[in-house]
């Protein structure tokens, strides 16, 4: 999505702003402190003591498969030792590209081993999914860590762990599905609008608590809203959140970069932004300018390389008729000049790579980001408009959520088959209609809600703490929300049926030897979870001191289909209770 080239207009709400002005807002350093900062004290990201061993894939005895996504696979487990049912999210390492999997024989694809290597892959692509990941883990490290009573609505994080192949995310279980599951039970009358409040409520709530955590979401939409078994909302998956306040050592895998209070010296220009692609072009000084063409120098892909200045300044050769001495000196001097540019080339490299970071740091500090992301039909105007963003886009996908559970479809005319760029004009252009059907009334304060929600301009679009204080919400109890007392809007909701597996397995690579562990941060869990992992293995110590035989456990086939079974029908039961109302102790 190239756009003409403009000066960098970070403040969203200012469009009056000439360009210079924009690019003095968005560089000069800032006393003031931000806008969320008298929420709540930040993040506490300090290291649980580990008195036990690091987990591991073994360690879990695989159920049922969850769900399947871009992102990884969602399985349904017991642990060995303390009995206890989560949600175990694996990820691979090195996932495969959709050509490599084309190009695999049946033979291959039918193998179950971990991929040691990255041969044939884009380094730069796997360390970009690393970081992703680290980055996820940190924000759910950080959510963990803080007052429950503050995060209840949060998907409960319990430990993470990884080995030489993939990386493990160990989660509460949310028996009752996902609220697309519920929207898509009401897709062609439209949820009732008393069932519609409650579960407006539970998303303003929750998105309202994640901002105070000054935590961007990005990818709000149904599928990663889960119901837990009293039928409350549960948000998940920050795959590609973006946390602004995180401290430094809580990313332990990010470089030095500049202070966001920092000047720049030099003007800036913005070429354009595409993807997670800041293009900057700067002025430069000495023989850079006079020995490369300027063109080129604009924006680096394309500027001059190694790999493609080998024809630049190269000596006549063929059918020349200057002597061997000359051609000699000749070529000493081509080299001494493609040295030289490539030196130069390489520190303006340096010098706009620093700048791209800058400019970051400097909409980091702002509570602002660049990176187009999020899923088509859930993205806000501004996310696609450019060049920044920041909690507003949370709050119009919220709006999104909230109009198709009302209508069975999304606003604006979006559809799945929809090609992207029309996807791109609808959201943008297109003004908000409700559909007067018949089929379907709603309240005046209801259509309220969502124009202010679906605002385009997001500088009048409120935040998700300003919507509690709407008409539409008067009824609501905000307090009993936040302690989630009672059953919640989806206490009849139920997970959708899945098909069964044959066989299910963990993935599983191979541990990193002691010292070696290339991310050790990785290697997490809760004190709650440690403790109760800790008074199992105690209990089990005790019986044996005592003279307790501990039972013989046949390592047959058979066994593992009892153990299995056995699992099962515990699932089968708790969820009987839950279809009959009855509240189960996890």
């Amino acid at each position: 999505m190239a756009e003409s080239p403009t000066l960098c207009p970070i403040p969203l709400d200012a469009p009056s702003l000439d360009p210079e002005s924009e690019l003095k807002a968005a560089v000069a350093p800032t006393d003031k402190p931000s806008a969320c900062a008298s929420m709540v004290d930040g993040f506490d990201v300090k290291q649980p003591p580990l008195n036990v061993p690091a987990l591991k894939a073994s360690d879990f005895r695989p159920l049922k498969l969850l769900g399947k996504g871009g992102q990884g696979t969602v399985l349904l487990v017991e642990h060995k030792v303390t009995g206890s049912v989560h949600a175990l999210k694996v990820m691979a390492k090195y996932p495969e590209r959709a050509e490599d999997k084309e190009n695999r024989s049946q033979k291959d694809r039918s193998r179950e081993h971990p991929i040691e290597d990255d041969q044939g892959m884009d380094a730069r692509r796997v360390e970009k999914t690393h970081k992703r990941i680290y980055e996820e883990q940190a924000i759910l490290r950080s959510l963990a860590l803080s007052p429950r009573e503050q995060t209840s609505c949060l998907l409960d994080f319990e430990a993470s762990f990884h080995d030489n192949a993939h990386f493990f995310f160990l989660t509460g279980y949310s028996p009752r599905g996902d609220l697309w599951t519920e929207i898509e039970r009401y897709k062609t009358t439209g949820m009732p609008e008393n069932m519609i409040l409650g579960y407006a409520a539970e998303i303003v709530h929750i998105l309202s608590v994640l901002h105070s955590f000054f935590v961007l979401h990005r990818d709000f939409k149904p599928d990663n809203i889960l119901i837990d078994a009293r039928g409350h909302l549960l948000l998940a998956d920050f795959g590609i959140s973006r946390a602004f306040e995180l401290p430094p050592d809580a990313r332990p895998w990010v470089e030095d970069e500049p202070s966001a209070s920092l000047k720049l010296n030099v003007p800036v220009l913005v070429k354009h932004v595409s993807g997670s692609s800041l293009v900057l072009s700067m002025p430069s000084s000495g023989d850079a300018l006079e020995s490369a063409d300027s063109a080129a120098m604009d924006h680096i892909p394309g500027a001059p390389t190694p790999a493609n200045t080998e024809a630049l300044d190269s000596p006549k050769r063929a059918g020349s008729s200057k002597t061997e001495l000359y051609r000699e000196q000749e070529d000493r001097d081509a080299l001494a000049r493609r040295a030289r540019l490539h030196a130069e080339v390489e520190e303006l490299q340096k010098r706009k790579n620093y700048l791209r970071k800058l400019v970051r740091a400097q909409l980091s500090a702002r509570h602002m980001t660049l990176n187009v992301c999020g899923t088509p039909g859930f993205v806000a105007p501004e996310v696609y408009r450019g060049p920044a963003y920041s909690y507003g886009a949370d709050v119009w996908a919220a709006g999104v959520i909230i109009y198709k559970m009302a209508f069975g479809k999304l606003p604006f005319g979006l559809t799945k088959k929809m090609e992207m760029q029309d996807r791109v004009k609808q959201t943008c252009l297109s003004p908000l209609e409700f559909p007067e059907d018949g089929r379907k009334t709603v309240s005046a304060e209801f259509k309220d809600l969502l124009s202010q929600m679906l605002e385009k301009d997001p500088s009048k679009r409120p935040q998700a703490k300003d919507l509690k204080s709407h008409p539409y919400f008067a009824v609501i109890p905000w307090d009993a929300i936040a302690r989630r007392e009672g059953s919640g809007p989806g206490a009849h909701a139920h997970a959708a049926p899945k098909k069964a597996d044959k066989k299910i397995t963990i993935p599983e690579g191979t541990l990193y030897p002691p010292g070696e562990d290339p991310a050790p941060w990785m290697d997490w869990m809760t004190a709650a979870f440690r403790d109760k992992l800790v008074s199992k293995q105690t209990q089990a110590q005790q019986d044996g001191s005592l003279g307790v035989a501990a039972p013989t456990m046949p390592r047959s086939r058979s066994f593992g289909l009892i153990q299995r079974c056995r699992s099962l029908w515990k699932l089968s039961a708790s969820q009987r209770s839950l279809n009959a109302g009855v509240e189960v102790e996890s």
